[in-house]
């Protein structure tokens, strides 16, 4: 509670007498052009599948489609959107096409995968210097085989990678959506100088009656690493047959299901995760009539929660948008992450929520299509997660702008934000502070003698403030923002 005649001096100190900043919007830094040619080839390649990633001052990401072959391309960019680079469009087969996830820096080189091509067509793993030079596709995930009996795909080393590699020492860990023993996927390490290749788990086959298994199957999304636990999530499998959270020693023992997504868990993950101290965060795209959630589940497979449900699509449309495909990022107090869909436009979102599931905003709406036509601004279908540095966001978009092909943007943060002042009708203190502050939580005391700061919830958004209103009263509080 605030104390009526105490309230305006006490705050004025830090912020009373400001007024909020103008809120930065989202910039594109780059279209990508989509080809008018019959053979579906240009010299940048579309469609970014793939999350960003940043050395030094350099963006650095994989295009699903186009090149000189229409089999897709790794680019670099200047963080302020000049200096576009293809460093290497992937050729014809044997070589790897069509990469779906982020790029891995290690061992002084950027790593990746391929789902399809290789000389087996299930995919590759590559690796690249920086400049461009030294490409080479180090490991070639051997052809699929239909098991009549069984209806699947199977192979000794699984095929078709669709996450990225994440590194331990000198070696790299990863999955694949298809293959191994059961058809169903597996999880491999490899060293980076493509030796050493070894399937550590194969996933369960999920029968076509049921539907389900204990295991999971079909994991999509990049793995993370805690000790040397690595943890993951599958798209289909599990007791409910919606997918898993799971966990696996680095040595390929101790295989453990932590979570089977149930219908009011939201389902189908097809991402990796975050890890905040104990909890691990992430996305599950959807399930019947939900849109999909942001949860969490502490790292022994307890306390599992819908931190964020995304409402239903009325023709296409929401308000915070559908199917999050990404990974999470974590900001301050926040995570963050994209949509596919959904939004004011039906073409997906930038969203932010507390770690305790508060706060929830969207951050932006990528915006309509322009004239009937394929191009927008801004992009849409944001597939890939977000990074943040020096308080910007920056992602990808597989579809639109300007030239039909997806784009590459930017979004700044605010990380110097102004807690305001007023009051509505002489009786509430209403206290507000900018939504693209994220990762900040508002915190109050009684007492700046001796200060016990607590976390207030209860902030709603208006416009593009979060906004917390309190009753004037004959007790002092003290405010201030935290991250």
């Amino acid at each position: 509670m605030i104390m009526k005649p105490q309230i305006w001096p006490l705050l004025s100190l830090s912020c009373f007498i400001f007024s909020h900043p103008i809120q930065a919007e989202l910039t594109a830094l780059y279209h990508f052009p989509i080809p008018t040619n019959t053979a579906q080839t240009n010299l940048t390649g579309h469609d970014p599948y793939g999350s960003l990633m940043l050395i030094g001052d350099r963006l650095y990401g994989t295009a699903n489609k186009g090149g000189t072959a229409a089999r897709g391309a790794i680019f670099s960019i200047a963080t302020n959107g000049t200096g576009f680079t293809n460093l290497r469009s992937f050729a014809v087969a044997p070589d790897g096409a069509r990469p779906f996830s982020e790029l891995l820096f290690t061992n002084g080189k950027l790593y990746g995968t391929t789902e399809e091509g290789g000389s087996g067509n299930a995919g590759t793993l590559f690796s690249i210097n920086t400049n461009g030079t030294g490409y080479s596709r180090f490991f070639n995930f051997p052809p699929v085989i239909l098991d009549p009996v069984r209806i699947a795909s199977t192979n000794r080393d699984g095929a078709f990678p669709w996450g990225g590699l994440i590194a331990v020492g000198d070696r790299l860990f990863g999955t694949t959506v298809s293959g191994g023993l059961n058809g169903s996927g597996v999880i491999f390490s490899i060293r980076n100088d493509g030796t050493q290749f070894t399937n550590l788990y194969n996933f369960e086959l999920v029968p076509i009656s049921s539907g389900t298994n204990s295991s999971g199957s079909d994991p999509y999304g990049t793995l993370i690493l805690a000790g040397e636990t690595l943890f993951g999530t599958t798209r289909s499998g599990g007791v409910f047959g919606n997918g898993v959270v799971f966990s696996i020693s680095t040595n390929g023992t101790d295989f453990t299901t932590l979570h089977s997504f149930a219908e009011d868990d939201g389902g189908h993950p097809l991402s990796g995760l975050l890890l905040i101290d104990d909890f691990l965060y992430g996305t599950a795209s959807f399930y019947g009539n939900s849109a999909g959630t942001v949860f969490r589940i502490r790292t022994n497979g307890t306390d599992f929660s819908v931190l964020h449900r995304f409402t239903p699509l009325v023709n296409s449309t929401n308000l915070d948008g559908a199917a999050p495909y990404c990974a999470l990022i974590q900001v301050g107090n926040a995570v963050v992450g994209t949509t596919l869909n959904g939004g004011l436009h039906r073409n997906g979102t930038i969203f932010s929520v507390g770690a305790n599931g508060s706060n929830f905003v969207t951050l932006h709406h990528f915006g309509p299509y322009l004239h009937n036509s394929n191009t927008n601004h801004d992009g849409a279908y944001p597939r890939s997660g977000v990074l943040v540095a020096d308080s910007i966001l920056y992602g990808a978009t597989e579809a639109a702008g300007n030239l039909a092909g997806g784009t590459l943007f930017a979004l700044p943060l605010i990380d110097q934000p102004t807690l305001q002042l007023s009051t509505d009708d002489g009786t509430n203190a209403v206290l507000s502070w900018p939504t693209l502050a994220v990762g900040f939580e508002l915190t109050g005391t009684a007492d700046l003698l001796s200060p016990m700061w607590n976390t207030i919830a209860g902030a709603s958004v208006a416009g593009t403030n979060f906004v917390f209103t309190n009753a004037l009263s004959e007790t002092t509080e003290f405010f201030r923002l935290r991250r």
